[in-house]
This record gives structure tokens, C-alpha cells and sequence, in this order.
């Protein structure tokens, strides 16, 4: 048995796939603990999965992650990145004093919490970095990330402001670690913190090729394990089940995440354009429902405040979405196509992917208004080749286990203690019945 510490910042969509890979190495014998800052906001979520929840200290920085949920576009993705990359120091050594109480065997993390992976090194043992999509990875053709520029756009066309914010932010996220590193005695690291990915020992990524442009070789510690989903899937609740049992030739659920949701007129005009008789709108309001509620919603839109994500998605036939990482993830792993109606950071450049891969359209937040809105909605329903398209990157996402070998890989970085290789010839995505990395003797049959 090995013991893992889990750290992340406390948001539900960087914590949500950690559970999932968390239960997956209890279900292997493993111990995990979870250890995050302003821990009351994701506390229930990690006891009711059965974890114990260690809370860190909120160093002064982390609170203007916060503040997002007010922000969008490059300021929410440049107060993204000073957020994520204030406090390492602080949070190294709080994590460095948990991994020596706890007896610690390897440090995982979410894809912005860097402190722990300091801590990690100063206790000289593995480290691994959790990614929810390969969007920061470069790659031709691929825009800056945040930038949400479609696909393909010539760097000749990216703005100049873009160039120089990408420029600024890559000098002052390296300068932030290079800073911890001396103060902590570490010796130099690598840089590219924000383009590349920055650990040696192991770094799941939870897509696979097959849903993203096309990238760079990545390090060869980069493994692409398909989406980590809970499981088993929660039940509908009876009046969900109800929604879904009246008869309407068209089934759309509305999300704007568990972060981006206070937009209650947003909502509103999608609900504007969508609402009809013969169709079901299902709404998962979060922060806006009580605004929502005050009006008559309209015919056929049900509101809820929130809604088992994954077992709804299989019963609709569209997702109109704000594009986080977790949603857009889950509707493609259901087979399902998207109109993405970005608020910042990595929803715009999850915007370009989905059209990019012929899955889904983009509309712009606060100035796309009900005609806009309604004519892609029905674009999306109509035109065969969305649907089809997206069944088909459902069917190749079904040939991933993220959760199986995510548990796999991090169970053999505690046993080797040496950082995880791809060898010549492996694939970068890892599916189902493939021998792992250290199993792999060169050359794999088509099905594989």
C-alpha cells in the first residue's frame, strides 16, 4: 500500500476528476489525502467521497482566484495565472510538513497548484501532474492559450497585445517559480510553465488524441488517459426523471458550470431563444436559480440548481455550455454536440476545439442575442454531421479507461519511484486492453 497526497486549488472542476482517480487507487489498496486552501468550499464534496480533507493555510495571492466568477477573457485568465502562482513558498513548506507527518509516498496535483510540487522535490519523492485537457500544450496552428482564437489562425494575425500578455505572462509565471525555487534551496528547474509541461515524473492528461487539434510531441512523461468520470454514475432524481418522461422531440440542457454561473441574463436570453413547446429545456442554474425562478421560466424549462452531469447527459440531444474542461469532456465522452458560449480562461479555447473538430459552435456570451443563439441550436440539432461526429469521438473516448490507468501509472510511479517514460513506439493515448509503458515490448496490433 502507498499513501498519495492530493492538492488542488478548491474548485469543483479541478477537484471533481481527482476524486475520480483517488477512488480508483482506493479501490487498487491505496490510501489518499486530500489537502487544498479555502477547504470549505469543496470540504463536502471530498468527505461524502470518503476522504479525509487536510486544510492549508490561504497564503495572501490565492484569494484573487475568488474573484473569477466576476471576471472573463484575458483579465480573468491573467488573474488566473497570478492566483495559481502566488504562495509558493508558503505552500510548499505547509505540504512539505504534511508529506513528513503523513509519511507521504508521491505528491499528485492539479494542473495549477505548483506549490506541492516543490514540496514534492524538497521531500525527494515522485510527483505527478493532473491536466483536464491538452489545450495548454502548443502545437501548430495552435493560438496562445486563454486566447480562444479559432484554430489554424496565423500567428501574422494574432493580435499584438496577445503576443506581448502571452510573452509577459510566460516571464512572470517563470520568474514566480524561479523565485520560490531559490528560497526554498532548490536548484533551477525547467522553464515553460505555462506552454510546457512542467514535471519529469508524470503528467496524465485527460483527453486523448483523438479529441483535440493536433500538438506537439509532448514531454515523454505526458500520458493522454481519456477523461476521468465518476463512478457509478448517480441516479436521476425523481424530478429530473419526470422532466425527461414528457413528451418533447428535442431534449437541450444548459450549464454554465459550478464556477461561471452567476448570469442569471444570460440564462435568461438562452432560455429566450430556446424555450418552445415541443421541447425540453433542462437548466442547471447553479448561483442564478433563484433569479431564474422569480420569472415564469417558459414552456418546457425545467430549473434546477444542479444536476448529476453525467447521467443526464446520454437522455439529451444537445449541450449548450460555457465550455469548461469537465463538461465539454463529459458531453463528447456521452457522444454529444456543443454550442459553447465561452466566459474566460480555457472556455474560448475549448470553443475553438469543439468547432475545430466538427463537434460543435461557438457563440460570443454577452453579445450573441436569441437569433444568434436559436439558429446554431438548431444548425446543431439539424445537420447530421454534428451529431455523427460526436458519436464518433464518443466511441473512440470509450476506448479509454482514464480512471484505470491513471491508478495504474500512479501506483507504479510509488513502486519504481522513478519518473514514467513512454517508451519508442508507445502511443501517447492510452486505451483499453494496451499494455502499460513498462509493459510494452514495441508494436501494437491496430485494434490496440
Amino acid at each position: 500500500m502507498a499513501r498519495f497526497l492530493f492538492t488542488t486549488h478548491p474548485a469543483p472542476g479541478h477537484l471533481n476528476p481527482l476524486l475520480s482517480i483517488a477512488d480508483g487507487l482506493r479501490a487498487r489498496g491505496h490510501e489518499v489525502l486530500f489537502a487544498t486552501y479555502a477547504a470549505g468550499r469543496v470540504e463536502a464534496s471530498v468527505r461524502a467521497a470518503g476522504f479525509e480533507l487536510s486544510p492549508l493555510r490561504m497564503e495572501p495571492g490565492s484569494a484573487l482566484l475568488l474573484t473569477l466568477p466576476a471576471l472573463r477573457g484575458a483579465l480573468e485568465l491573467g488573474v488566473a495565472a497570478a492566483g495559481m502562482f502566488s504562495g509558493l513558498v508558503g505552500y510548499a513548506r505547509q505540504c512539505a510538513r504534511l508529506i513528513e507527518a503523513r509519511g507521504v509516498d508521491v505528491v499528485v496535483s492539479d494542473m495549477g497548484f505548483h506549490g506541492s510540487m516543490l514540496a514534492a522535490e524538497l521531500a525527494q519523492i515522485p510527483f505527478a501532474l493532473v491536466w483536464t485537457a491538452g489545450l495548454s500544450l502548443p502545437g501548430p496552428g495552435i493560438p496562445p492559450f486563454g486566447s480562444g482564437l479559432p484554430i489554424g489562425t496565423p500567428p501574422a494575425e494574432w493580435p499584438s497585445w496577445l503576443r506581448w500578455l502571452e510573452r509577459r505572462g510566460q516571464g512572470r509565471v517563470e520568474a514566480a517559480l524561479a523565485r520560490a525555487r531559490r528560497r526554498l534551496g532548490l536548484p533551477p528547474g525547467p522553464g515553460g510553465a505555462l506552454r510546457e509541461v512542467p514535471t519529469r515524473w508524470c503528467n496524465l492528461t485527460l483527453t486523448a488524441e483523438a479529441i483535440e487539434a493536433e500538438r506537439t510531441a509532448p514531454p515523454p512523461s505526458t500520458f493522454f488517459v481519456g477523461p476521468c468520470l465518476p463512478s457509478p454514475e448517480p441516479e436521476l432524481p425523481a424530478a429530473l426523471s419526470r422532466a425527461l418522461g414528457e413528451p418533447a422531440r428535442e431534449v437541450l440542457y444548459v450549464s454554465m458550470g459550478t464556477v461561471f454561473n452567476r448570469h442569471p441574463a444570460v440564462f435568461r436570453r438562452i432560455l429566450g431563444a430556446l424555450a418552445g413547446p415541443e421541447r425540453t429545456l433542462l437548466v442547471s442554474a447553479g448561483a442564478s436559480y433563484r433569479a431564474l425562478r422569480r420569472a415564469a421560466p417558459g414552456p418546457g424549462v425545467h430549473l434546477f440548481r444542479s444536476v448529476p452531469q453525467r447521467a443526464l447527459l446520454p437522455r439529451v440531444d444537445l449541450v449548450i455550455s460555457h465550455g469548461g474542461n469537465n463538461t465539454v469532456n463529459e458531453s463528447l465522452a456521452a457522444g454529444k454536440p456543443l454550442l459553447i458560449l465561452p466566459v474566460g480562461g480555457e472556455q474560448g479555447d475549448n470553443a475553438a476545439r469543439v468547432v475545430h473538430l466538427g463537434v460543435g459552435l461557438r457563440a460570443d456570451r454577452l453579445a450573441a442575442g436569441p437569433a444568434e443563439i436559436a439558429a446554431k441550436a438548431r444548425r446543431l440539432l439539424e445537420e447530421p454531421s454534428f451529431g455523427e461526429r460526436a458519436r464518433a469521438l464518443g466511441a473512440r473516448l470509450g476506448r479509454t479507461d482514464g480512471v484505470g490507468s491513471s491508478s495504474r501509472l500512479l501506483e507504479r510511479l510509488a513502486v519504481a519511484r522513478e519518473p514514467l517514460r513512454r517508451p519508442p513506439g508507445y502511443p501517447l493515448t492510452i486505451e483499453r486492453g494496451m499494455p502499460m509503458p513498462w509493459e510494452f515490448a514495441g508494436g501494437l496490433s491496430p485494434r490496440e
